[in-house]
């Protein structure tokens, strides 16, 4: 078994910005397990929320869902109708983090059998 190979912290640093926040695609960069390159990030302070960021992710928003055609089209009129209501500017993952966001709590307690 070979000794696991030292890697700087400058070179953590840019190996995960390189892959725009990719752990594995970094760490077989480095060539060395993702599971130390997750310690390693920790260590040097870049945690989920600097690799979203890397990554082009917005702190706390929703990833993309895979929904059916017709949950997708609910979704779609929403939109529609949350705009004329609200009269701003919205996207479909704007309405589904407001959903979940507003909704989660509630939804949570029934599949729990308790108010929270």
């Amino acid at each position: 078994m070979s000794a696991p190979r030292r890697v700087s912290n400058a070179h953590v640093k840019a190996a995960i910005e390189a892959t725009r926040g990719n752990i594995t695609q970094a760490a077989e960069t480095l060539g060395i397990a993702s599971n130390n390159l997750r310690k390693r990030l920790e260590g040097v302070g870049m945690g989920p929320a600097e690799l979203a960021q890397l990554r082009g992710e917005a702190q706390g928003s929703v990833r993309s869902l895979r929904v059916s055609a017709d949950v997708f089209e609910t979704l779609r009129q929403g939109k529609f109708d949350l705009r004329a209501k609200q009269r701003r500017e919205l996207d479909e993952a704007t309405v589904l983090a407001e959903f979940v966001a507003d909704g989660f709590e509630g939804w949570l307690a029934a599949k729990l059998g308790r108010a929270l």
